[in-house]
């Protein structure tokens, strides 16, 4: 078959589109929404909550052929759509608000399995470029977003959403994907839990959310970081320019290191490099330091990605590949719930110093397990 790498980087373009605007400015929004600090915590909590519990359920949806993956991921962009457009009409705003955010998580783990399936069934296609132009084009929309805010206002944001969601389901809608038929699915009855038929793989998402959990309390309180070393929210933008730029060359590249180096290696050296990234800042004691430490992004974030969905990929048979993506998916999204609640509270009781300090010893241990268990997993095999 062709090529298909080109269309499902419009794919993860598209996805980035609908994301950003919750990503980056949901907190934002939610103030706009009248909402107190307290009150989004509680909002994005309780959202990453229900997103990592119903994540693998609903992906397992696909694997136990009850709908087909393609179906599965139009008909959660159609409900997405309706509740992006609610929120923006300002129908029931705070439930809309978090029904929309679930379903930008439920969406992520099925375009990741789509992906995987394409390529079992003979389509050319490379998650790590089209996943590289997916980092490009949230960029490039926070940029154009963020200057129509200005004109505009809050309102824009879930429309510029469901804009972007209406157009990948269209898009999905008019192209024909045919997806290789699951063997044995005589045996659906007997299927086993994944995590039943894998136990290793709960040690390896424990360790996973670790990991993320230090990420995104990074993430989530760069301000903080950035204002006590004298920086402001222009120093913000071009801390997060700087590592989205430095992602994006290590997912292009990605199928020639994969090619080069076991997916388990890279798995545990991505987890090494988050941890150093967030162990930098603690110890920079300039915006300059911590600037360079942004571009460590390139060995962090930026491989962590692309190998978590080849690696999930390559250890699981068939019949759990979307369920599979989900759980690593799942993973990340509890280290955010996680983050959400320890680092304002760490901040809030003691120090942003104390916070990466705090975030820095968990992803040790969390790269401690997911080094054991990525072995333990190998040896299984």
């Amino acid at each position: 078959m062709k090529n298909y790498t080109t269309k499902f980087s419009i794919y993860q373009a598209l996805y980035a589109l609908m994301l950003m605007p919750f990503f980056a400015y949901g907190a934002y929004y939610l103030i706009y929404l009248n909402q107190d600090s307290l009150t989004i915590g509680i909002i994005l909590a309780t959202s990453y909550a229900l997103a990592a519990l119903l994540q693998t359920p609903i992906a397992s949806l696909s694997d136990k052929e009850i709908i087909s993956l393609t179906g599965l991921l139009k008909l959660t962009l159609l409900i997405f759509i309706a509740s992006a457009l609610a929120l923006a009409m300002g129908v029931f705003p705070i439930v809309s608000f978090s029904l929309t955010l679930i379903l930008l998580y439920l969406i992520n783990p099925l375009i990741n399995a789509l992906s995987i399936e394409m390529s079992h069934s003979g389509y050319e296609l490379d998650f790590g470029i089209s996943r590289g132009m997916s980092s490009l084009s949230y960029a490039l929309f926070s940029v154009i977003i963020g200057r129509i805010l200005l004109l505009t206002g809050p309102k824009i944001l879930p429309l510029a959403s469901a804009i972007g969601g209406i157009i990948l389901l269209i898009l999905l809608s008019l192209e024909k994907i045919d997806l290789a038929p699951k063997k044995h699915s005589h045996e659906k009855k007997a299927r086993v839990p994944l995590f039943k038929a894998m136990p290793n793989l709960i040690g390896l998402m424990l360790g996973i959310s670790l990991v993320y959990a230090n990420y995104s309390m990074f993430n989530s309180y760069l301000i903080k970081t950035i204002e006590s070393l004298g920086g402001s929210e222009s120093s913000l933008g071009l801390a997060v320019a700087i590592a989205s730029a430095a992602e994006v060359p290590t997912m292009f590249i990605f199928s020639k290191i994969m090619n080069r180096f076991k997916l388990r290696h890279l798995l545990v050296i991505s987890a090494f490099f988050f941890t150093l990234k967030t162990f930098v800042a603690y110890l920079a004691g300039s915006m300059t330091i911590l600037y360079l430490s942004q571009f460590i992004q390139m060995f962090s974030f930026g491989l962590y990605l692309p190998t978590s969905v080849y690696y999930m990929a390559s250890i699981t048979s068939e019949e759990y590949r979307a369920e599979a993506q989900a759980s690593a998916t799942g993973a990340t999204t509890f280290g955010s719930l996680f983050a959400s609640l320890l680092g304002g509270a760490l901040i809030h009781y003691m120090s942003i110093s104390h916070m990466l300090l705090i975030a820095t010893l968990i992803s040790v241990l969390g790269t401690i397990m997911i080094f054991i268990f990525t072995e333990r997993i190998e040896r299984e095999k």
